[in-house]
């Protein structure tokens, strides 16, 4: 059996990190920036079949090492072959458009990123979370309303005009978690959904590079963020004297609350919170399973 050429080795790159009390092994495709999972032999085999082309082995390759190395880059020409193929057939229904790297701006957030996420966050939810509480005792949960209105055809016009606008605050707060743990972010992107906006940002690299404590933070931070936005916006409301700017406060309180509880904080959709709930039981790949 021949070993691979070295030009698709030098595109491969291993990475080993803990999921719960044993190992993992990833394999990143520098070429398409897919990570993918592997086992154990096939990280071994394809590590021993790098070396021996870069030099550093020079004894003779087992025939297991080089059947594990060969089936794992088996794996990625099939994740390079469905890319492509994805790639080639236009689905007017859901198109990705790469907007820009955001790697070269971290380095302006890292002093606010390393210092926000910590005792400021925490003391800044608990500051509004207890304004919040009196807030809405005092007035007995009058934001009710805005709840009860939330199927009217004025209100879905709303979340359809505020939504991609509080994406972006939702999808910044994962860059600044990102940035903290030291996580480069890739890319940032806009997915038009039936030609409808959603802004979304690459945090990948966290696979491979963040500690376990630092993937749960960068997976939670964007519904922490929408909690922030949500519990901000519950005092505007209260504090708001015009009908259009309460309006407004109260539909994006009901946005963010929502949007966070039935979607991206649903441990059974590969969203926010099943990311992080995955990492917090130590079995990173439960879906695949």
């Amino acid at each position: 059996m021949d070993a691979p050429r070295p030009e698709i080795l030098k595109q491969l790159r291993l990475s080993l990190t803990s999921e719960g009390r044993r190992l993992a092994f990833f394999l990143s495709d520098l070429s398409s920036g897919k990570i993918v999972s592997i086992p154990r032999e096939a990280a071994l085999g394809l590590q021993r079949l790098q070396d021996r082309m870069s030099g550093q082995d020079t004894t003779e390759i087992a025939r297991e090492d080089i059947e594990a190395g060969v089936k794992a880059l088996g794996y990625v020409t099939s994740v390079r072959r469905a890319e492509r193929m994805k790639a080639a057939r236009f689905n007017p229904l859901f198109i990705n458009i790469p907007l820009f790297d955001v790697g070269p701006w971290q380095p302006g957030l890292q002093r606010f990123s390393t210092w926000f996420v910590g005792w400021p966050l925490t003391l800044l939810m608990l500051g509004l979370t207890v304004v919040s509480v009196i807030l809405g005792i005092r007035n007995d949960w009058a934001i009710r309303s805005e709840f009860a209105g939330l199927l009217q055809i004025e209100t879905l016009l709303t979340f359809g005009l505020i939504a991609p606008v509080l994406k972006i605050v939702h999808e910044f707060g994962h860059v600044v978690a990102a940035t903290a743990a030291g996580v480069r972010v890739r890319q940032a992107a806009l997915s038009l959904i039936a030609l409808y906006p959603l802004p979304s940002v690459d945090c990948s690299e966290a696979d491979v590079t963040a500690s376990r404590a630092g993937r749960v933070s960068i997976s939670l931070a964007g519904i922490v963020t929408d909690f922030l936005v949500g519990m901000t916006a519950f005092i505007l409301w209260h504090l708001a004297e015009g009908d259009v700017a309460r309006g407004v406060a109260g539909q994006v309180v009901v946005f963010s609350t929502l949007n966070s509880l039935l979607f991206n904080a649903n441990p059974l959709m590969k969203l926010d919170g099943y990311y992080a709930g995955v990492d917090l039981i130590g079995q990173r790949n439960l879906y695949t399973r």
